[in-house]
């Protein structure tokens, strides 16, 4: 993210994530101000999470919208446009401390908040799932992106010698939600659970701003509803 591949609802995450490391590392930032612009800095910790609506937070200039970066940040990368402008949520500044220890330190973060999230990332950790998984997304998920998340993941697991058939990938369809041939996954006693990541898919534009929302809906489609049933039936069959 920081290199300005920026997920729609950014505004909203990183503050989320950002506090709760302050609250259990308490080096991400000396003070608030320190990673937030003054607009934003006073009150953030305590911002979120929150029963306002999200809305409610945008029209009330508690957030920026979109503008997570400055409009003269570097780098930009190419359609990433509206996740950069005025007034934008993190400074420059600490942006840009982010990146240097990202090109001194690929592998051995030493800012505190790339610290942070190698500690809670997952795959850093050597993590493998001990029960079969099944990776739900949409390749045009502007919140999960496909390809850096669910992809990178299954490969990973592949590359520790995790058996295909235990990590399943789904790429869920973006119009009608009208699945093929449900995943097949093999199991044997005793009967295991499994893991779900769902996400779905929809255009970046700078009118949408809940990342639920989308998900909320497809949830409830009938059809999306059954194929989930009938995965989680072949786990708990033997």
């Amino acid at each position: 993210m920081y290199a300005g591949n920026v997920n729609l609802g950014a505004t909203l995450f990183s503050p989320l994530l950002t506090t709760s490391f302050q609250r259990t590392y308490g080096n991400i930032y000396a003070k608030p101000s320190d990673m937030y612009e003054d607009l934003f800095a006073t009150g953030i910790e305590s911002l979120l999470p929150s029963t306002t609506p999200l809305n409610s937070l945008l029209s009330t200039g508690k957030l920026p919208a979109t503008a997570l970066f400055a409009a003269d940040s570097l780098p930009q990368p190419a359609g990433f446009g509206v996740f950069f402008g005025t007034p934008n949520l993190i400074k420059t500044s600490y942006r840009n401390a982010v990146l240097a220890d990202a090109v001194t330190n690929p592998t051995t973060p030493q800012h505190p908040l790339r610290v942070a999230a190698y500690k809670n990332d997952l795959l850093a950790q050597n993590w493998t799932p001990a029960q079969p998984m099944l990776l739900c997304g949409g390749n045009a998920d502007p919140t999960v992106f496909f390809s850096a998340n669910t992809l990178t993941a299954k490969a990973y697991f592949s590359g520790k010698g995790v058996p295909d058939p235990a990590v399943t990938v789904l790429d869920a369809p973006r119009a009608n939600m009208t699945l093929s041939t449900p995943p097949k996954v093999v199991l044997h006693k005793p009967k295991p659970a499994l893991a779900i990541q769902v996400r779905c898919c929809r255009p970046i534009t700078a009118a949408w701003f809940h990342p639920f929302a989308t998900l909320q809906r497809v949830a409830t489609l009938p059809s999306f509803k059954r194929r989930l049933k009938t995965a989680y039936t072949l786990t708990q069959s033997n």
